[in-house]
């Protein structure tokens, strides 16, 4: 009986299942922008034949799938710099074991890829490209300052790309791809991560943004990305939440001081900021419904999380002690 909250913690833990409705919320709103009456998206004949509960069911199939096969993938290659260094985590404390975490990520992976076929030969190539990207990401592009911060905004531009590979109005995925550049490299310098992040990186970064927003642009004047109905007036919302975010983090942040701490506060509440991104495109585009669907994510993201905080702290004690004293043992002559 003990053993079960101890089980579900880790699995929380590894999954970062908190996270994930942020994902989810990031491809709802292209479906719902797609299907939405007078958005001038003329979708892929994949999307517009499925129903909409279950095109929003697939697209949370597939973002689970590629978040999990991530973040599992990622303490799979890491599990040896954890057993060192961060030693609390599931699988470097003992409470999840490696080929357990390798059938949970192959698993997801197959689940992404399955809940992408439904949206036609071009997504299922998309999300094999991700899938690519997430592998890279997680073997080497994240030790790299200049270029790790951007893979995780192009990663998750991409999966929002899956469920409508055609998509003429690409700025929620700019935002998206912008917001989650920023955080991450800022949450890079306030946990004092190695290599530094040093001009040259910096330059880097901005410059492969640039590069790819550009891009980005390129595709919507190619595909008449500006027929959305008061597409100006649509920015209303995005732009009110991205400046409540600056006013929240700067508020935040300053109590909780620097290091690690900050930085994975600050990329916590940048993540699950996206849900409020996603809401606000459509409550600006006056889709009041489809905004509280989405919306209706945020409570659910931070219920998991306040699940799982409380989980890890009934495991908090026994890993402290497993890991001390392991320690001790190697100590001892």
């Amino acid at each position: 009986m003990k053993r079960s909250p101890f089980n579900v913690a880790a699995l929380l833990a590894v999954t970062r299942l908190a996270l994930v409705f942020a994902g989810v919320a990031d491809v709802w709103v292209i479906v719902l922008l797609t299907t939405a009456g007078g958005s001038g998206e003329v979708g892929t004949e994949a999307l517009n034949g499925l129903p909409l509960w279950l095109a929003l069911l697939l697209a949370t199939g597939l973002t689970v799938g590629l978040h999990v096969f991530g973040t599992t993938l990622n303490d799979v290659l890491d599990v040896r710099h954890d057993r060192l260094f961060q030693p609390d985590r599931p699988i470097a404390a003992g409470r999840f074991s490696v080929a357990g975490a390798i059938v949970l990520a192959l698993g997801a992976l197959l689940l992404a890829l399955v809940c992408a076929v439904p949206f036609g030969p071009t997504a299922t190539v998309v999300c094999l490209i991700c899938c690519g990207g997430i592998l890279f990401f997680d073997a080497v592009g994240k030790h790299f300052p200049g270029t790790g911060p951007l893979m995780l905004g192009l990663i998750r531009a991409g999966a929002m790309f899956i469920v409508n590979p055609n998509l003429a109005f690409c700025w929620p995925i700019w935002l998206t791809m912008t917001h989650i550049v920023g955080i991450t490299a800022a949450a890079y310098v306030l946990e004092r991560k190695r290599p530094k992040l040093t001009g040259l990186h910096l330059g880097t970064l901005v410059g492969g943004w640039a590069f790819w927003s550009l891009v980005l642009m390129g595709w919507m004047l190619y595909q008449n990305g500006l027929s959305l109905p008061d597409a100006a007036w649509v920015w209303v919302g995005p732009v009110l939440a991205a400046g409540a975010f600056a006013l929240l983090a700067s508020m935040r942040l300053p109590k909780i001081g620097s290091g690690r701490a900050a930085g994975r506060a600050l990329m916590r509440m940048g993540w699950l900021w996206l849900i409020v991104y996603g809401a606000a495109w459509m409550f600006s585009a006056g889709w009041w419904g489809r905004g509280l669907l989405v919306a209706a994510l945020l409570p659910l993201a931070l219920v998991v999380m306040r699940i799982t905080q409380a989980l890890n702290r009934r495991v908090g004690d026994s890993t402290a002690y497993r890991v001390s004293a392991s320690r001790a043992r190697r100590r001892s002559p």
